[in-house]
């Protein structure tokens, strides 16, 4: 076997604790849901903390009852290229996007394929917009980017060098951002703006180290989408005052706090859409999207198109501030505590331990979830919280309750 086998490596080393948490905490089935309850196959209800719908919007009746629009007229899905032939509902579903991002869109399947082809018409220096005539570029990538993006480290060395960077540490990205650009090197860099496992990135900081030394911003904001902004149009926009910069190139999901499913990235005209739409492969070739979905996507829209955007993310932005006040185990110990993130975590540690927390935890009637390695470095494993602004009160009271019974 290859020396450069990285995926087995990953798999020998996580093997023994990813058994044992797909034994006791993953790998779980539900039979029914209501709310933020959940009963499972075993016919206990408990309370969980694990759905990255931030605002409750995957079970609104509204989305619920457009899932059946049309559809003895239009079928579950055409099964052909939206090149050749598509439903009217995604031209509906585009306009509605364009009109949250103050941009041009493109629907996608999911966020993970639109990486997949988007990243090749990036390095290709054709995508209008994002054109650069050096011959090299090179490929920075937070540390902390998410998986679906660090998955195609392959794909991106076909096209320039690729390397993992602190983004945090922003001296260390301008040596070498400076030293690229001396070399006659395009740099591309690539980051989450709201972080799956903590933090927010200084975007703002990076966009103008993109514009100095003439690269470009790739931002995933899959985590920041709805939750944040104008139209709930997310972190990254709600930073540049809703309007899309020059030289960055905006990525998100539908699937969290939309409540939908799919991805869409944001792009500055209809010429970068129309190539997108000619040249990006998986939009080409991935399989037609569902209809009944794609009407979900448009009612989704029209709420966040209207006011009540504004009151959801603000009774999440009090659940938030409700788990900070009520979870007593010390700030230095709760992830991304006083930040305005949904995402909380308790750090734990080593994985034997932060199993056994997570089992503790779920005894008591709560669902949280464990992040081991590979998701985070060996010995420093979390307790993933999601909190979503259909928790009540009392259901965030009960989990700090438990969190700090069982640590304290």
């Amino acid at each position: 076997m290859s020396q450069n086998n990285w995926q087995q490596k990953m798999i020998h080393t996580a093997k023994k604790n990813q058994d044992n948490l797909f034994q006791s905490l993953n790998n779980l089935n539900f039979i029914s849901r209501n709310e933020k309850k959940v009963t499972l196959e075993d016919n206990i209800e408990y309370t969980e903390f694990l759905s990255c719908s931030y605002l409750g919007l995957d079970q609104d009746s509204r989305l619920i009852s457009s899932v059946g629009n049309e559809l003895e007229k239009t079928g579950i899905l055409f099964s052909s290229s939206r090149t050749r032939l598509k439903h009217k509902s995604f031209d509906i579903l585009t306009d509605s996007l364009n009109n949250i991002f103050n941009a041009q869109t493109v629907f996608f399947s999911s966020t993970h394929l639109a990486h997949l082809g988007l990243i090749p018409l990036l390095a290709s220096g054709e995508l209008p917009g994002f054109q650069f005539s050096n011959t090299k570029i090179a490929f920075l990538l937070d540390k902390s980017v998410h998986a679906s993006i660090k998955i195609n480290r392959g794909m991106m060395q076909q096209f320039g060098s690729v390397e993992l960077m602190d983004f945090s540490n922003i001296e260390i990205l301008k040596e070498k951002m400076s030293q690229l650009k001396m070399e006659s090197i395009t740099p591309l860099l690539f980051s989450d703006s709201v972080c799956s496992m903590g933090g927010v990135m200084d975007i703002v900081e990076l966009l103008s180290l993109a514009q100095k030394y003439d690269g470009f911003l790739y931002l995933d904001d899959a985590h920041g989408m709805s939750i944040y902004g104008k139209h709930g149009s997310g972190y990254v926009l709600d930073q540049f005052n809703h309007v899309l910069p020059e030289r960055l190139l905006l990525v998100t999901s539908l699937a969290k706090g939309f409540g939908t499913y799919g991805g869409a990235v944001a792009l500055p005209n209809t010429l970068a859409t129309d190539f997108v739409k000619k040249y990006c492969s998986t939009y080409l070739f991935s399989g037609p999207a569902i209809i009944p979905l794609i009407n979900a996507s448009i009612a989704s829209a029209n709420i966040h198109l209207s006011s009540e955007i504004t009151t959801l993310q603000n009774t999440l932005l009090d659940k938030i501030k409700l788990f900070d006040k009520l979870c007593n185990i010390g700030k230095d110990k709760t992830l991304n505590f006083g930040i305005k993130s949904p995402i909380r975590g308790v750090f734990i540690g080593e994985e034997c331990r932060a199993i056994q927390v997570g089992v503790d935890i779920k005894k008591l009637g709560h669902l949280v979830n464990v992040a081991a390695y590979p998701t985070t470095k060996s010995g420093n494993c979390i307790l993933r919280i999601c909190i979503s602004a259909n928790h009540t009160d009392k259901e965030i009271s009960q989990l700090c309750k438990a969190i700090n019974q069982v640590l304290n």
